[in-house]
C-alpha cells in the first residue's frame, strides 16, 4: 500500500523523460489533495458544533486513505492520467 521504488523503464512507457513524469504525478497528486480538502471541508461544515455544544467523538472506524501520492503515482504508470503543453499563445492570455 505503501509507496515503493518504480524502474525508471516503467516510467519511460508513460513519458518522454523522467522529469516530466515528476511534473504530471505531483500536479495529480495535489489535485487529490486539494479535492480530499473540499470534502472534508464541506463534512466539517455540515458537521460544524455551536459554541456550547460538545465535539463529537472520534470516529471509531476510521480507516486512513492511500496517500495522494500513491495514488497519482499508480494512475500515472497505468496510464489514466492525460496532460497536454500549453502554447506560448495560451500563456500570453492567462497573463
Amino acid at each position: 500500500m505503501g509507496l515503493k521504488t518504480v524502474p525508471n523503464k516503467d516510467i519511460e512507457k508513460q513519458a518522454d523523460d523522467l522529469f516530466e513524469a515528476t511534473v504530471v504525478a505531483s500536479q495529480r497528486a495535489r489535485q487529490i489533495v486539494g479535492e480530499r480538502h473540499a470534502l472534508r471541508e464541506v463534512r466539517d461544515y455540515d458537521e460544524e458544533p455551536g459554541l456550547l455544544e460538545e465535539l463529537p467523538e472520534p470516529d471509531e472506524n476510521y480507516v486512513e486513505e492511500e496517500k495522494a501520492t500513491t495514488v497519482a503515482l499508480d494512475e500515472f504508470l497505468e496510464g489514466e492520467l492525460k496532460w497536454k503543453y500549453s502554447s506560448d499563445e495560451e500563456e500570453d492570455e492567462e497573463k
